[in-house]
């Protein structure tokens, strides 16, 4: 029976994705409410949404929320890289103490970090993020002081424990496609 069973599978199954979503499990909408990570696949394009529960499970309401993955994960990577481009600033907003020890690699520290985060590397940029939220007037994500301080190998009195970094960006549908529009358009 199992051979049979076996014999009647078409195609394969993958376990995980080979593009796992950055933002799985961070990503909320100005309520609160978690986004889930979803795909559509028209012809050999396959393209990745974060959507509001609700509207993932055919429930709800109101109209739902649906972000595209590629532009929003853009977004949070340029801010968060952005954030190790003043690594003096960067300091002082996470509360951290500045050494003499520190501040002999800190430049050469976050000049890397910064690139990692640029780059297709997702390790760090997952562990500093503590939180993503998208709004109707902007997206707002919060980096745990924490992780930096540790991937900087700084210490802290502890008492911040997060930057938010905003952003004017904002969602727009052009046809059938929505965007994510920012300030500079």
């Amino acid at each position: 029976t199992r051979a049979r069973l076996a014999g009647n599978v078409q195609g394969t199954r993958a376990g995980t994705a080979a593009r796992p979503s950055l933002l799985a499990g961070k990503v909320v909408d100005d309520r609160g409410q978690p986004l889930v990570a979803a795909h559509a696949c028209k012809g050999d394009k396959r393209y990745r949404y974060y959507v509001g529960r609700d509207a993932h499970h055919g429930t709800g309401t109101s109209p739902p929320l649906r972000v595209p993955a590629r532009e929003i994960e853009g977004l949070v990577r340029a801010q968060v890289a952005a954030l190790f481009d003043d690594p003096v600033a960067l300091l002082a907003s996470a509360g951290l103490d500045a050494t003499p020890a520190l501040m002999a690699t800190l430049h050469e520290k976050c000049r890397a970090l910064a690139a990692t985060i640029r780059g297709k590397t997702n390790i760090e940029l997952i562990a500093l993020l503590a939180q993503v939220r998208v709004g109707k007037n902007g997206i707002e994500v919060d980096v745990a002081c924490k992780e930096i301080a540790r991937l900087l190998g700084a210490e802290g009195d502890g008492e911040q424990q997060v930057i938010t970094l905003g952003s004017n960006a904002r969602l727009t549908r052009t046809g059938m496609v929505v965007r994510l529009v920012q300030q500079d358009g």
